[in-house]
């Protein structure tokens, strides 16, 4: 696939290259300290073995937001932008929700006093609303959870293909979610 993405000889085949760059997954309970140690005996062996090539190069890790080769460190802020204002329209539309909720309690208030006429308590009409709100909640994420699915690929549209080839987000079945 490389030759796609770049023209001009397969470069997974000089060792002289220093142009690659992976993004790795760390097992759970391994420190970066201990993955740095292996990594670093992991290049002490390559420079053994190829002492032409690998002279007096290592493996530095680092977290994925202090990389220097894919400027993270500069998108955090913006980021952080972004997770404060969706937070504050999610707070807003929740809002909304409550409002639209409290008017509509409003409106039954006469049911609700014919109901306590007839013998319901206050715990029983209580289990009623809350009821109501939780069916309402429900259908309302997994409503959001749909179209979530279903737009996961939006962003591909805000980047041209290069050289053809499309990016997509992997996803997950609705299912694979839960667990």
């Amino acid at each position: 696939m490389e030759e796609t993405f770049e023209a001009g000889g397969y470069k997974l085949e000089d060792r002289g290259a220093r142009w690659i760059e992976a993004y790795v997954r760390l097992k759970p309970g391994v420190t970066l300290q201990q993955a740095q140690q292996e990594m670093s005996a992991v290049a002490a062996r390559l420079e053994s073995a190829y002492p032409d090539t690998n002279r007096g190069r290592g493996i530095r890790l680092w977290p994925l937001w202090q990389t220097p080769f894919n400027n993270a460190r500069t998108l955090l802020p913006t980021l952080e932008i972004m997770l404060a204002v969706v937070v504050f329209v999610l707070l807003i539309a929740c809002a909304n929700v409550g409002n639209l909720l409290l008017v509509r309690s409003f409106a039954r208030r006469h049911e609700m006093t014919v109901r306590m006429a007839i013998g319901a308590g206050r715990g029983r009409l209580v289990k009623q609303l809350v009821a109501e709100g939780l069916v309402l909640s429900a259908f309302g994420a997994f409503g959001g959870l749909l179209v979530a699915h279903w737009c996961r690929h939006a962003l591909v549209l805000l980047f041209p293909a290069r050289g053809g080839v499309t990016m997509h987000l992997p996803g997950k079945s609705m299912g694979e979610c839960w667990r």
